[in-house]
């Protein structure tokens, strides 16, 4: 008889008063490329905003696969 574990298909997140997102640059550590985005918003520390959630995606496969893709910049 197998363990049974519940698989997450989906997630949604909503973040309020975020005041600025970082995205790194990807790393490859031993085979595994990995790459964090970082939320920063409320509260305040000092009048700066503090990190509220970090995301680490990964791939075994290749950098490419953690690569974004954002709409075209306008100036």
């Amino acid at each position: 008889m197998s363990n049974s574990f519940p698989q997450t298909e989906h997630v949604k997140l909503r973040l309020q008063n975020v005041r600025d997102i970082i995205v790194t640059e990807i790393v490859n550590d031993d085979g595994t490329y990995s790459r964090s985005i970082r939320f920063l918003g409320l509260p305040l520390d000092g009048g700066n905003p503090v990190e509220t959630m970090e995301i680490v995606v990964q791939s075994d496969n290749a950098a490419s696969d953690i690569d974004l893709t954002t709409p075209p910049l306008k100036f």
